[in-house]
């Protein structure tokens, strides 16, 4: 259909008066009202959308892609609960749709409901209970599974994953960087720093990518290293309380309570009510025979706990 090239081109007012010409000669033509409606969406017109895909599912409730594009808008509009029941509806009729399947798991895993999310994942990337090795070079839809994996606490999954990436040759960092936060968050922080390590050394100096290695290296008792990268971190951006929080860390791990101190106390000034760190403090004098100093920290530290819960 013309129209469709139009649209695939961006075309979308031309499109759209080529389709309502056809509808004038056939009101009930479902793909050309089906058509109408991803224009529509696509114009933003979302309300006039939403009846054109519910206008072709009165005349036939299993239209498929009428029912996957009304589903896409309910996300779009906030409309979670209706937009599970509309992906679901889509999969009775076609099991194999990915699209669909993909957004439906992403409510789920947004929604803490990993039995449910990593069933869908599964199958749309071609793992099986014979068959471990992804059929897919989607990395979003990898990125999904492996994020639902960490989310679950399952590591050996979510290491299968990574190998497969890392044995595609895939070269963007992005992917990289949010792999680590993965690994870092099932505590595989060697693993982890592998990782933000290769996309520090090709986007040298950004502060995401320092901040974790910095946090990562802590986690595997390499304190100098972690101190150096969140030095680096630091003089990219010295707005961060969490940034000064962890050099305070690193400081206090290498035995030099002056440094973490003032790193503590800095982060204070960004974040007054910084209960962890107050506490910190606290027990930094303590250890170094400051008593009299360490309690207004404790006070602190327990009234803002207070206020907390």
């Amino acid at each position: 259909m013309e129209a469709i090239q139009l649209l695939q081109n961006n075309r979308l007012d031309e499109a759209e008066n080529l389709v309502r010409k056809v509808l004038v000669d056939s009101s009930k033509d479902l793909e050309a009202k089906t058509l109408l409606g991803v224009i529509l969406d696509q114009k933003g017109n979302l309300a006039a959308a939403e009846k054109e895909y519910k206008a072709v599912l009165q005349l036939n409730p299993k239209v498929v892609p009428a029912l996957a594009n009304l589903g896409i808008l309910l996300l779009k509009t906030n409309r979670p609960e209706e937009a599970i029941k509309t992906f679901e509806k889509v999969l009775l009729l076609q099991p194999n749709h990915e699209q669909s399947a993909y957004n439906l798991a992403v409510i789920y895993s947004t929604r803490g409901d990993y039995k449910k999310s990593l069933p869908l994942l599964e199958k749309a990337v071609g793992i099986t209970p014979t068959n471990k090795t992804p059929k897919t070079r989607d990395y979003a839809l990898l990125l999904a599974l492996a994020k639902s994996y960490a989310a679950d606490g399952k590591t050996p999954e979510l290491n299968n994953i990574i190998a497969y990436v890392e044995n595609s040759g895939n070269t963007d960092v992005r992917v990289w960087f949010t792999l680590g936060l993965m690994l870092a968050q099932v505590n595989q922080y060697e693993s982890a720093v592998k990782l933000f390590e290769k996309v520090n050394s090709e986007r040298p100096n950004n502060f995401d990518v320092l901040y974790n290695l910095g946090i990562s290296y802590y986690n595997v008792n390499k304190f100098e290293e972690a101190q150096n990268v969140l030095l680096q971190a630091l003089s990219v951006n010295q707005n961060s309380p969490e940034l000064y929080y962890r050099l305070g860390l690193t400081a206090s791990a290498k035995k030099d309570s002056d440094a973490a101190v003032s790193f503590w106390l800095k982060a204070l000034e960004m974040k007054q009510n910084y209960a962890e760190v107050n506490f910190l403090i606290g027990e930094e004098l303590l250890k170094n025979k400051k008593n009299s100093g360490a309690v207004p920290f404790y006070e602190k530290a327990a009234a803002q706990e207070l206020d907390n819960t």
